[in-house]
Parts: structure tokens; C-alpha cells; sequence
């Protein structure tokens, strides 16, 4: 089931609560995050957090979402995604890396 802002607002930022990202943003983020890692874990980052709101759980779901977003279409992407479902934290590295690369070229331009 995809998130809407309403539920990333009242469960994950907490009452009253703004980021620099848009609602849309976030949205996609997490609904990239839900698509392609699972809700398992999307609710597995919330927990580290001690199952709390606030900018850490939910800007830790964004910024992997984003990445993932960036990178969807590359070349590799699916034995990446198996090794970030496995919990890799090499993985998840290489995934921060390669979303450094991609924003650097398109800034180059």
C-alpha cells in the first residue's frame, strides 16, 4: 500500500514538523523505498530510531529513496537491489556512491 503525505506527516515527522523536501518528495521517496526494498524495511529504519518521529527516521527513508530513484534505470541496479534487501552495508555504501557519481556528472553539465 503506497504512503500518502498524511501518514509520513502524522507518523514519521511528527505534529507541526517541515522539511526542505516537498510532501511530493517525500512521497516518492518512500513510496521508491516501499516499491523496492519492502514496508519491512521502510519500518526496520523506524525502529533503529527507537520507533520515533522526527527528521532522522524520516530523512534516512528519503535519502536512500532518492538514491534509488536516481538509479533505478542503471546498468547493475537489480544485483544491487538483491545485496540492499540482504541487509549489505557494503551495499547500501555502494548504492551512496554511485548516486554521488550520477548527481556529479548531471551537475558537470
Amino acid at each position: 500500500m503506497p504512503y500518502e503525505w498524511s501518514e509520513i506527516a502524522s507518523a514519521w515527522l511528527g505534529p507541526g514538523a517541515t522539511t526542505c523536501l516537498s510532501p511530493e518528495q517525500l512521497v516518492a521517496t518512500f513510496n521508491a523505498c516501499e516499491e523496492i526494498l519492502g514496508r519491512e524495511w521502510i519500518e526496520h529504519v523506524k525502529a533503529q530510531f527507537h520507533g520515533g518521529t522526527g527528521f532522522g527516521p524520516t530523512l534516512s527513508v528519503a535519502g536512500v529513496g532518492a538514491q534509488l530513484i536516481s538509479l533505478r534505470n542503471a546498468k547493475g541496479f537489480d544485483r544491487l537491489v538483491e545485496r540492499l534487501r540482504a541487509g549489505s552495508k557494503a551495499a547500501f555504501s555502494e548504492l551512496t556512491a554511485a548516486y554521488l557519481c550520477v548527481r556529479g556528472r548531471t551537475r558537470q553539465r
